[in-house]
């Protein structure tokens, strides 16, 4: 995890921290747990959730299908040039 303001953290350095979990495949099961080790000479460690050696977070990849198309495509020009001018003129 990281707290540079580049990773969904927030500013940097404000204590609040960002980590990316990788991509998965539709349907894939990820169980994940955070731990966090302080930069003292202890080393003192946290798990979140508290017992983390058997309990998880837990969630199943699923692609969101729409049922009909928000966006359609009607007509494509590549680069009008040369081409009929709009109603303002335009190419």
């Amino acid at each position: 995890m990281l707290d540079d303001g580049q990773h969904g953290d927030g500013a940097a350095g404000d204590g609040i921290f960002g980590a990316s979990i990788p991509g998965f495949s539709n349907g894939k099961p990820v169980r994940f747990y955070i731990e966090a080790k302080a930069a003292n000479p202890a080393g003192s460690v946290s798990f979140s959730p508290v017992g983390a050696e058997h309990d998880v977070y837990f969630y199943q990849v699923g692609a969101i299908w729409a049922s009909a198309p928000s966006v359609v495509i009607n007509e494509v020009m590549a680069q009008n040039t040369a081409g009929n001018e709009d109603e303002n003129g335009q190419k």
